[in-house]
């Protein structure tokens, strides 16, 4: 049962974001493959786009922790993989998700990130909205545009 759940919901997951999302790409717009959105797609989206990018990453975000709760969990009590997915995604809804978008805007429009991969954008932002240390964000920035600068 917990394997066809899991089948079911990563459908629903995978259908809405092709659906929401990849009908929006131009075709000069298309991720790579190897890294999906960077800096560079990101900046050619419109609003919604990104908006609905957001809600389909905080969506996945939730569902692969809940997953990775449900098959860590040794307890003798049953859990239910809905039951962690619905309280992960209340806690993600407090996350402004404009303030998420404007954040990651913010980030690409230095041209030194742009080969940045979103999901660690996403990250950045998150850091910074949690008030954790600038030195240890610029830190982490600064080893991401090693890393990225290197790939094509």
């Amino acid at each position: 049962m917990k394997k066809f759940m899991l089948f079911i919901i990563t459908i629903y997951i995978f259908g809405f974001f092709f659906s929401g999302i990849c009908s929006e790409f131009k075709t000069d717009a298309i991720p790579s493959p190897s890294f999906g959105v960077n800096g560079d797609t990101w900046n050619k989206l419109d609003k919604v786009t990104k908006f609905f990018y957001i809600v389909g990453y905080n969506d996945g975000y939730g569902l692969g922790f809940a997953i990775r709760a449900l098959y860590k969990h040794k307890g003798p009590e049953e859990i239910k993989i809905e039951d962690i997915w619905i309280k992960n995604a209340k806690s993600m809804e407090k996350a402004d998700k404009e303030q998420i978008i404007e954040g990651i805007d913010q980030f690409y429009s230095d041209f030194a990130n742009r080969k940045i991969p979103v999901c660690l954008a996403y990250d950045f932002v998150m850091r910074k909205i949690r008030g954790e240390s600038e030195k240890d964000i610029q830190k982490a920035i600064e080893e991401a545009r090693a890393t990225f600068s290197k790939i094509e």
